[in-house]
């Protein structure tokens, strides 16, 4: 049995134990207080973010085609395609430049490229279009199939070329644009001051060559007449030899009735004195019975200071709208296109400009056939472009351009031989469908020049050719220009081209219609179906219609028939070639 002092000693352990224990506890209170007060303390955390809800970057190799899509490019910009002339680019919901009958959108590698339903490649560059070509790699090659040898053409028609998915004209899908008969107009140079006019404008074969087989005297044909900036005098009075002259000899050589021409004014650099000139001008025509409803302000103006020239234009067009207000106004441009002293002009005189013109002489003989026709093109093309991307943004966005002088070569001394050729009538006839295809707004076109001026005339003039050819003849693109006014007017529809190097026009009105085909290869003939959708002249799609074809056999053009059955024509066309279809 345990003695006191043991229980004492015990009881003693004891009570230390629970001291300390008490002590642990009230010590783990003290620190659980504090890890509370801690916590409490804390931030609650940050929830992890939602994913963004606006727009993000499309991936490269997006593309649109009709108006229901988009892409977004790097800057988060939206890309669209609108309704306008055909389809048209727009970005954050403005015209994107101009452009015309898109079939294409692209994003790729942080670049907006566009194609167009002929086939033609840009891209997006610090606010404009620049030429391009479609950026994607072509994919893996098939199984080589054995290239059948071409089957050897007639003597200088090169060998024939089967092309694949050849052409599709569908009549029933209008793209929008129109093609104008003025398209296919011509320039007349008043020659030595208005002094030699009875000689050229005054010689009587040289009329009847231009009007009927040259096609002047159809209804709708186009004259721009240069005047060599001498039809206003120093004092303001109109000279009235030149406008009496023209209304003697103009409606010798066209249908003045139905078609129209623009008149030059030039002969002073001061507004006040050029406005009074202008509307003596146009007067003294009014007098002569013969009203000009169209003025194209001074040819040419390279020295002239551009804010000088817009205070003309603007003087000019008041004076001529005081007379009658639906003439009108065309400012014109330097020698070749200067989009910044264009965009100037529209920028300042605005709404008094109806249309604005400019000229183009691409190549000379020192370049090969192919190089040229590239040049051309790439010329046409630029031209067109430049001037409507130089009117964006202006009260003249919409204003019609024209080509106010055009041919191959703009040196008379070089001897470029092939513009009274057949090369020369394919090398205009491609750019003035660059040119409309570029804008279809271009609407009128006038290349140098209707008579003599050595290798430049359509007609010839026997005392100025170093061709050598017939007196009085039509080179073959007087004949070409001639086809486009005749067969060519109208709503232009969708075409397809499917390879080679071919264009295509295609129009309809009604149950007509007009087919321009282009061969521009210097080589190869190119043959193939071509299939003719909504056929517009009957409802079984069986016809006969008519072909004129301009080639190297053929200076003038040829006439011929084809077959279409169940909308479907067999179609060869030679190397350097322009056939035209009609009903």
């Amino acid at each position: 049995m345990a003695t006191s002092d043991q229980i004492k000693a015990d009881l003693a352990s004891l009570q230390t134990a629970i001291t300390a224990t008490q002590a642990a506890v009230t010590q783990s209170q003290t620190a659980l207080t504090q890890l509370t007060n801690d916590l409490a303390s804390v931030a609650p955390p940050t929830p992890t973010p939602s994913p963004p809800s606006g727009p993000t970057e499309s991936a490269s190799g997006t593309t649109i085609t009709d108006t229901t899509r988009k892409i977004y490019d790097s800057s988060l910009s939206l890309w669209t395609l609108a309704n306008g002339v055909g389809l048209e680019v727009m970005c954050n919901g403005a015209p994107a430049g101009y452009t015309a009958n898109v079939a294409l959108l692209l994003y790729y590698n942080k670049v907006i490229y566009q194609s167009n339903a002929e086939g033609g490649w840009w891209s997006w560059d610090n606010g404009n279009w620049a030429d391009a070509s479609d950026p994607r790699p072509v994919g893996p090659s098939p199984t080589p199939i054995p290239t059948p040898t071409p089957t050897p053409g007639p003597a200088g028609v090169g060998p024939v070329v089967p092309v694949k998915g050849f052409l599709d004209i569908d009549f029933g899908a209008k793209t929008g644009a129109t093609l104008q008969k003025s398209l296919f107009g011509s320039s007349m140079a008043c020659d030595g001051g208005w002094n030699s006019l009875p000689d050229n404008w005054g010689n009587t074969q040289a009329q009847q060559a231009a009007k009927n087989i040259a096609g002047f005297g159809l209804p709708g044909m186009y004259v721009r007449i240069n005047s060599e900036n001498i039809t206003i005098n120093g004092d303001g009075s109109a000279n009235n030899h030149g406008v009496d002259s023209t209304c003697q000899y103009l409606p010798k050589i066209m249908d003045v009735q139905t078609g129209t021409w623009s008149f030059g004014l030039g002969g002073t650099d001061d507004p006040a004195t050029f406005a009074r000139g202008a509307a003596n001008v146009a007067r003294r025509f009014i007098t002569n019975g013969l009203p000009c409803m169209e003025y194209e302000i001074v040819n040419e103006l390279d020295s002239m200071d551009i804010n000088r020239y817009c205070d003309i234009v603007n003087a000019a067009a008041d004076a001529l709208h005081s007379i009658d207000s639906k003439i009108k106004v065309i400012p014109t441009n330097d020698a070749w296109m200067h989009s910044d002293r264009m965009r100037t002009v529209a920028q300042r005189c605005g709404n008094k400009v109806a249309r604005f013109h400019y000229h183009i002489y691409a190549v000379g003989p020192d370049r090969d056939d192919l190089n040229a026709m590239n040049t051309g093109i790439n010329r046409f093309r630029g031209d067109a472009q430049g001037c409507r991307g130089a009117l964006q943004g202006t009260a003249c966005a919409n204003t019609p351009q024209g080509i106010g002088e055009y041919n191959m070569c703009g040196d008379p001394g070089a001897g470029e031989r092939r513009m009274t050729t057949i090369y020369g009538a394919v090398w205009n006839l491609v750019g003035l469908h660059t040119a409309f295809t570029a804008d279809p707004n271009c609407t009128h076109g006038a290349i140098w020049d209707w008579y003599g001026d050595g290798l430049y005339g359509l007609v010839i003039d026997p005392k100025s050719n170093p061709a050598g050819l017939p007196a009085f003849s039509v080179v073959p693109v007087g004949y070409a220009l001639r086809l486009g006014r005749q067969y060519m007017s109208g709503p232009v529809v969708k075409s397809t081209v499917g390879s080679g190097n071919l264009r295509c026009w295609a129009t309809t009105t009604g149950n007509q219609f007009g087919i321009m085909l282009i061969n521009y290869d210097l080589n190869n003939t190119y043959q193939g179906q071509m299939t003719l959708s909504s056929w517009p002249v009957n409802t079984t799609g069986n016809a006969t219609i008519n072909m004129w074809r301009l080639d190297r056999q053929h200076q003038s053009p040829s006439p011929s028939t084809v077959s279409v059955s169940s909308g479907v024509a067999s179609i060869s066309l030679p190397p350097l070639s322009i056939s035209v279809l009609t009903p």
